[in-house]
């Protein structure tokens, strides 16, 4: 997560946050504010009993990242990682989404992919 360069105060997107870990660590370790969306309600029902009590910017909703919609430059930072292995969009790969996310970015849109 260091490779995003995050810095204190921005709002970062975690598309398939699961139970939250990469959130809470984002959160914790750089100051940020962590939206984490997914599908699975088990999931987002984990990740919002594990923030009780804690004192990290972080929020969770279970949704549909090609349904859910935010406004325009709500967000400095979008990440994903196992999600983009598992998704397709009408045929093509998940990184062809990230066109239709820049909208809601501040700041120009940063692209990074691993391969396995």
């Amino acid at each position: 997560m260091t490779k995003l360069g995050l810095k204190p105060g921005q709002k970062v997107l975690d598309v398939g946050c699961g139970v939250g870990g990469g959130d809470f660590y984002m959160a914790g370790n750089f100051d940020v504010e962590v939206v984490g969306i997914d599908l699975s309600i088990n999931m987002i029902s984990l990740a919002i009993e594990r923030a009780i009590g804690l004192k990290y910017a972080v929020e969770f909703d279970c949704a549909d990242c090609f349904k859910k919609s935010y406004p325009d430059n709500t967000f400095d930072v979008i990440y994903t990682r196992d999600t983009m292995l598992h998704v397709k969009v009408r045929g093509r790969p998940f990184s062809c989404l990230i066109v239709d996310f820049s909208s809601v970015m501040r700041y120009t849109l940063k692209y990074s992919k691993y391969q396995m």
